[in-house]
C-alpha cells in the first residue's frame, strides 16, 4: 500500500484556514478590509478578551445580498475580482475570497447584511465550517460580522494565543495603518470598556487624532509626480517623537518594501504611492504584504528625490533651533564607559552614541562633496568582476568628488592612492564591503553612492571605548547639530536618547 494518502476534504479546510487566520488580529485585518471595499464611510469595531472571546465588525457600506450570503462563506467566493486578468489591475484590499470561510471554520461565525436594493436583510451563522441557520432578518444598509470563541474546533491553535493584553497588541498594529489610510472613515473602537474614536476628515486631522497634536511640530511632508506615479508622505525627525516606525502604502494598501524602507534614514516615516494597479503586483505574498512593482526604479528615484528636496528645505531650520536645548553652553559634559556622552539640558539629560553621531558628521560632510583628499601611505589594490567593475565605475564620479583618487590599472584592476580627509583610515576589506553592499542594497546610481558613503562614514567614525577629551566631546556635539539631521545616524540607528528630569525623579519616587 502507498505511502501518499490525499488528506481528507476537512482537513484541507483546516490547514487552509490556519493559512489565513492566524491569531485574533487576522479577523480583525480581513474584516476592516472587506468594510473598506464595500464602500463603507463608519466601522465600528468592538474586541473582548483580545479577540478571543469575540470579535466583532459593522459598517454602512454596500452590504451583501440575502441570496449571496451563504456564497460568501465558500471558500475562493468573491465579488472583487472574476477573470484572471482582473487580478492583474485589482484595486480593492481583498480579492481572494478565503477569509470568511477561514473565520467560519474555526470560530462560531455570524453575518448580518443587507444590501441597498432589498428591503430586509439576511442572517448566516456557521459553526466549523458548517451552515447551521440561514434567514431574513431586518438591519439598516451595510454589514455586521461575528466572529466569537476562535479557534474553539483547534485547541492546538488557541492553546499558542498570548495574553489580551498582547492579542490586543497585536489588533492594534493592524488597525493603525487603515486609520493612517483612510482618513475619510469614521473609525469607533471599542477594547472591553474602552472606547476610542476616530472622526472622518482629512489627512492632517487624522494624523493628529491618531500621533496627537505635536505630529505636525515634529513631522515634515514631502510630495513627487511624474507621469502616472505619485509619491507623497511625512517623515518624523525625531526618533522618540510620535512616529517611530515605517509605513508603506501603495494604493493605500499596507505593504512591506525592502527598497523603499532602506531609502529611509530614519525610523518614523509614511509614504504614499499611488500607481496604476496594473503596474503593481500584490499576488507576491500570501498575506498581500509585499509588492512587485512593473517600474520599481522609477518609484525609487522618486522618493529619493522627494527625501533630498524635503532634506533640503528642512535642514536649516532644525540646525538653528537644536542648540538652544543645552545649558551653560556645554560645558557638563561626562563620557561614559568610553562609548556614551552624558550632557546636561534644560529639562534633563540627553546621551548621545558618540560613534554613530560621529558617522552622521563624515556622512554629511561627505555627501556634500569638496572633501580633500589624504595619501594612503599603502595605496589599497582592488580587483573587480566584470560586474562589479561595471558598477564601480558608475560610482566612481561621485568618490572622486568626495575625497577618493583612484588609477585603473587594466580591466577589473584599481588603485585607490587616496581617501577623504575627513576618514583617519580605511582598510582594504572596507572598501570591498562598500562596493558589494552598494551592489546588493542600491538599486540607482544613486543609492548605490549613497549606501558607499554610509559605509565610508561607518568605517572612519569614533569607535565606542575611544576616550575623548571635554574639548572633543563638546566639538562633537556642535557639529552633530550643525548637521540636518542630529537625531538618527545614516542607517536609521538613533543618535540620541534624550530624559526629562521628571522621568529621573518617577524612578526615584520622588
Amino acid at each position: 500500500m502507498g505511502r501518499i494518502a490525499k488528506l481528507p476534504p476537512e482537513v484541507i479546510r483546516r490547514i487552509a484556514a490556519g493559512e489565513v487566520i492566524e491569531r485574533p488580529a487576522s479577523c480583525v485585518k480581513e474584516l476592516i478590509e472587506n468594510a473598506i471595499d464595500s464602500g463603507a464611510t463608519r466601522i465600528d469595531v468592538d474586541i473582548e478578551d483580545g479577540g478571543k472571546k469575540l470579535i466583532r465588525v459593522s459598517d454602512n457600506g454596500c452590504g451583501i445580498l440575502k441570496e449571496d450570503l451563504p456564497l460568501a462563506v465558500e471558500r475562493h467566493s468573491t465579488s472583487k475580482i472574476k477573470s484572471e486578468e482582473d487580478i492583474q489591475r485589482v484595486l480593492t484590499l481583498g480579492f481572494r475570497g478565503e477569509a470568511l470561510p477561514s473565520m467560519g471554520e474555526v470560530s462560531y461565525l455570524e453575518i448580518l447584511s443587507r444590501s441597498e436594493e432589498e428591503d430586509t436583510g439576511g442572517y448566516i451563522k456557521v459553526i466549523g465550517g458548517e451552515v447551521v441557520e440561514f434567514r431574513e432578518a431586518p438591519r439598516q444598509r451595510g454589514t455586521t460580522v461575528v466572529v466569537r470563541e476562535l479557534f474553539f474546533n483547534y485547541p492546538a491553535r488557541r492553546k499558542f494565543l498570548h495574553s489580551s493584553r498582547v492579542e490586543e497588541r497585536y489588533i492594534r498594529s493592524e488597525i493603525l495603518p487603515k486609520l493612517i489610510a483612510y482618513p475619510g472613515i469614521t473609525f469607533s473602537i471599542r477594547y472591553g470598556k474602552k472606547i476610542e474614536r476616530y472622526y472622518s476628515g482629512g489627512i492632517e486631522e487624522r494624523m493628529i487624532q491618531v500621533f496627537g497634536r505635536e505630529f505636525f511640530t515634529q513631522c515634515a511632508g514631502f510630495f513627487e509626480e511624474e507621469d502616472d506615479v505619485r509619491v507623497w508622505g511625512f517623515i518624523c525627525f525625531n526618533p522618540e517623537g510620535p512616529l517611530k516606525k515605517g509605513f508603506i502604502f501603495v494604493n493605500r494598501r499596507n505593504v512591506w518594501h525592502h527598497g523603499i524602507h532602506s531609502l529611509f534614514s530614519f525610523p518614523g516615516y509614511i509614504v504614499f504611492i499611488e500607481i496604476p494597479p496594473e503596474y503593481v503586483d500584490v499576488n507576491v505574498h500570501p498575506s498581500k504584504r509585499e509588492v512587485r512593482f512593473v517600474k520599481e526604479e522609477k518609484i525609487l528615484e522618486l522618493v529619493e528625490r522627494g527625501l533630498r528636496r524635503l532634506s533640503a528645505r528642512t535642514g536649516e531650520g532644525e540646525r538653528k533651533e537644536m542648540p538652544e536645548i543645552f545649558t551653560e553652553d556645554l560645558e557638563k559634559l561626562w563620557q561614559l564607559h568610553g562609548t556614551y556622552i552624558l550632557a546636561e539640558t534644560k529639562k534633563g539629560l540627553l546621551i548621545i552614541d558618540q560613534h554613530v553621531a560621529h558617522e552622521r558628521i563624515l556622512y554629511e560632510k561627505l555627501k556634500k562633496g569638496k572633501v580633500p583628499s589624504q595619501r594612503l601611505l599603502v595605496p589599497i589594490v582592488l580587483e573587480l568582476s566584470p560586474h562589479e567593475n561595471e558598477i564601480f565605475k558608475e560610482m566612481l564620479p561621485h568618490l572622486e568628488r568626495t575625497g577618493f583618487v583612484v588609477k585603473e590599472l587594466s580591466g577589473g584592476t584599481w588603485v585607490v592612492e587616496a581617501i577623504p580627509a575627513v576618514i583617519p583610515s580605511l582598510s582594504p576589506e572596507a572598501m570591498r564591503e562598500m562596493i558589494d553592499d552598494a551592489i546588493r542594497e542600491g538599486k540607482t546610481r544613486i543609492k548605490m553612492f549613497d549606501e558607499a558613503l554610509k559605509i565610508i562614514a561607518c568605517r572612519g567614525a569614533i569607535k565606542a571605548g575611544e576616550k575623548l577629551s571635554r574639548e572633543e566631546m563638546k566639538t562633537l556635539i556642535e557639529e552633530l547639530f550643525s548637521t540636518s539631521h542630529p537625531y538618527t545616524c545614516p542607517h536609521g540607528r538613533p543618535i540620541i536618547v534624550e530624559m526629562e528630569i521628571r522621568e529621573i525623579d518617577k524612578k526615584f519616587g520622588r
